[in-house]
């Protein structure tokens, strides 16, 4: 098989998939028929492609999932939670099966085990076995038949696009699912375009077809088999009149839409009137996509930081005595630059709804597992952050939300007990604020104890914080690994297991999350987050003649220290007065063992650096100014330096380092460790 076409098939069978299970779940909150009409269409998507590609055992899953779909269109059956529950599970067997075929591998669940639920459902009082058919002879018995009375005899005449074979649709897949919707009476092949057999071309459809049924089912329902062929054909339906023609009968039909009345057959010797002229179809405006490799975009974000650091090298070795045309030339170039440059970093952003949706489902599932009545609330869901960045986000947000369900609330009769309404909420949130993503998972549980926390670290020997009373010191003892306060071990918490690796994740991402919580009313935990994760806007600090950068997003200001502001305090080394508090401080220079950096504070400058709500001085020689950096890894390159978040190149060509601030808080004052 064409692995383009199989690798194709893989992304778009993920969008529906997600759609499917997105649809289904909305289905249990209330059942517009525009719903279930989206639910059926991804549906039936999934299976047109998947016939494609020749994967009969998903068509025939998918070929169920329609079927009990379409009875809900119909209102034979409502979205309740067995159907839903079970179409939600078909949808997981989905995904196994998909995986497994796009990799050359058999699914570990047998299609079988998904199909019989399927077929029982569909059919509660048929006697007749519901194994799975086999994908050699699809069973096309599932659809629900309304009363017999409802029949009516239709006529259809089906001309494809001639082009159609080469997309991979079957045209014989479409005339096997009208045989589901009813009972044939008659179909016509007709073979009047072949042309001479050494002018036939393998790949063009050259055949039309008409056919005479009797079917229970409305219009909507014989029109969804040509959902996916219709613009680009003629197919037209109409009331069937008479018995159909007999084998010798001579049919010449013009092709028509199934919106054109039937055109009248002339008489013997009479002129055929001239067609009218089709009025032009319109159709809403979209905005066109394509799709691009992240790899592609990976590598064009990488040339455009190249062009930056080639405009800034070029403009900072321009002779001083340049002409005016030439520094304008230069300041229309670097203009270019930066537009590109930000323009190439929108590529790459996408919403973070597409991550929010996903814990519908497993909100969904925690709630009937753990006995909770539970409501997923999302906002922000058009928030865009770099794509980089909203997947490796979704396991710490998976993490937050388990925790959130299985911790934070409590039970139906505990919250009845406490005033509460019996369902708790669990909210999800994005925003945009300051240059930075932030994230919040909050609940309405029962929020987190400080002494639970203190007597729990004090049991592990951990050291509490200085400051007892304060709340946001004593949850940071949270993150610290192995941490846990449930009572007991079971499959879904107290094994220790979860927010230290969400603080991991979310900081190798030069983020920071925070916690925030009421005993009795809940609890959130704040997740911080660049915009992307390849340029940072910086400050360039010159500290023993080498140039760093800041993030700018840290720093709080920037000051030259007098005498009276500096102290020292045995047992916590160096403090700096800033309004009206002491802050620690950090000697950048000693703390990567450089020489030759100024040693008297008053003499250089300190940047008020905040991290993770704690702030420090840091001790700098001087301050060069403000300039976006491009980010290169030096993991990838060389290895993991502490303190250090990657390189970048200045417009001299030198290499400044791009300082971790949490890294460097840790270093130096020591604070997280274990």
């Amino acid at each position: 098989m064409d692995q383009k076409l199989l690798e194709i098939f893989a992304e778009e069978a993920g969008e529906l998939m997600e759609a499917l299970e997105a649809g289904l779940l909305s289905l249990e909150g209330g059942a517009g028929q525009d719903l279930i009409n989206g639910v059926f269409r991804a549906a039936h998507t999934m299976k047109g492609n998947a016939g494609i590609v020749g994967f009969e055992d998903v068509v025939e899953l998918t070929h169920l999932m329609e079927s009990l779909l379409d009875q809900m269109r119909q209102g034979l059956r409502q979205p309740d939670v067995q159907s839903v529950s079970l179409l939600l599970k078909a949808t997981d067997a989905l995904r196994e099966m998909v995986g497994a075929r796009v990799a050359g591998q058999e699914a570990s669940q047998a299609p079988g085990e998904i199909m019989q639920p399927l077929n029982a459902l569909l059919r509660p009082d048929s006697q007749e076995e519901t194994a799975a058919p086999s994908p050699a002879t699809p069973n096309l018995s599932h659809r629900p038949s309304p009363p017999a009375n409802a029949r009516r005899r239709l006529h259809l005449s089906i001309r494809l696009q001639p082009d159609l074979l080469g997309t991979g649709t079957d045209p014989l897949r479409l005339l096997r699912e009208l045989e589901e919707l009813g009972d044939i009476e008659r179909v016509i092949c007709h073979v009047e375009d072949l042309p001479p057999m050494e002018q036939m071309d393998p790949f063009t459809l050259y055949l039309w077809w008409e056919v005479w049924m009797a079917t229970p089912h409305p219009q909507a329902t014989i029109d969804n088999v040509f959902m996916f062929v219709r613009d680009e054909g003629h197919i037209f339906s109409e009331e069937a009149q008479g018995p159909p023609p007999n084998d010798n009968a001579a049919l010449s039909l013009l092709p028509r839409t199934r919106h054109d009345p039937p055109s009248p057959v002339p008489a013997p010797g009479e002129q055929t009137p001239a067609p009218k002229a089709a009025a032009p179809r319109t159709a809403p405006l979209a905005t066109p996509t394509i799709r691009v490799d992240t790899d592609k975009l990976d590598k064009l974000v990488n040339l455009v930081g190249e062009l930056v650091i080639g405009v800034a090298r070029v403009s900072e070795s321009a002779s001083p005595e340049a002409g005016p045309e030439l520094r304008e030339a230069m300041e229309s170039l670097g203009h270019a630059s930066r537009e590109l440059q930000q323009q190439v970093m929108r590529v790459r952003m996408v919403p973070v709804g597409g991550t929010f949706n996903r814990f519908r489902r497993v909100v969904r599932d925690l709630a009937a597992e753990l006995g909770k009545q539970i409501r997923l609330n999302l906002s922000g869901l058009d928030t865009e952050l770099d794509k980089n960045v909203a997947e490796q986000i979704a396991d710490p947000l998976s993490h937050l939300v388990r925790n959130a369900a299985v911790h934070g609330l409590e039970t139906p009769a505990v919250r009845r007990q406490a005033g509460k309404p019996a369902e708790g909420v669990i909210w999800l949130r994005a925003y945009q604020q300051q240059g930075r993503i932030f994230i919040e998972v909050a609940d309405d549980g029962r929020g987190i104890d400080p002494e639970r926390v203190l007597a729990r670290a004090a049991s592990l020997g951990l050291t509490p914080p200085e400051d007892a009373s304060n709340s946001a010191d004593i949850y940071k003892l949270l993150f610290h690994p192995g941490f846990s306060t449930a009572d007991k071990v079971t499959e879904l918490s107290g094994r220790g297991v979860g927010l230290d690796v969400v603080r991991e994740n979310i900081e190798s991402l030069r983020g920071a999350v925070e916690v925030e919580s009421h005993p009795g009313q809940g609890s959130t935990f704040r997740i911080k987050l660049p915009l992307t994760l390849a340029i940072i806007d910086g400050m360039n600090v010159m500290v023993a003649g080498e140039v760093f950068v800041l993030p700018l997003l840290s720093i709080v200001e920037s000051l030259r220290p007098v005498p009276g502001d500096l102290k020292t305090v045995e047992g916590k080394g160096e403090l700096i007065r800033f309004r009206g508090n002491y802050l620690p401080l950090v000697r950048l220079a000693r703390l990567f063992r450089l020489t030759g950096g100024v040693e008297d504070p008053c003499q250089g400058l300190v940047m008020v650096i905040e991290s993770l709500g704690k702030r420090f001085g840091l001790l700098v020689d001087d301050i060069l100014g403000e300039r976006q950096a491009v980010i290169k890894s030096l993991e990838q390159n060389y290895q993991k330096v502490p303190g250090v978040n990657g390189a970048t190149i200045l417009g001299d060509g030198r290499v400044s380092l791009i300082l971790d601030i949490l890294g460097l808080e840790r270093m130096a004052l020591g604070t997280d460790q274990e």
